[in-house]
């Protein structure tokens, strides 16, 4: 199906931007500050993507992609923790 293609590289569009971005904001953060401070800077840009990362497969995933008929369409209620991955049936 076109459409759902099409869903699937607007997905991927959009989450690539995001990863750009951090990366974007981990080179203004080092640039405006000290040089002795880069490093501490970066870890902690890392260890935010590694944190939103796992937060998101945890939790967020569920909530945009789940199942939202009990919510009239609001928010997803399944599909938490990656569940419907590995046999085909997440997106």
């Amino acid at each position: 199906n076109g459409t759902a293609q099409l869903g699937h590289l607007w997905k991927l569009r959009s989450s690539s931007h995001i990863f750009l971005m951090q990366a974007g904001f981990a080179l203004i953060e080092a640039g405006t500050c000290r040089s002795k401070n880069v490093l501490s800077i970066l870890m902690k840009n890392i260890v935010d993507l590694l944190v939103a990362t796992t937060l998101w497969f945890i939790l967020g995933f569920g909530l945009a992609f789940g199942n939202s008929d009990p919510t009239n369409g609001m928010i997803g209620t399944t599909r938490f923790l990656g569940s419907g991955l590995m046999n085909g049936t997440a997106v």
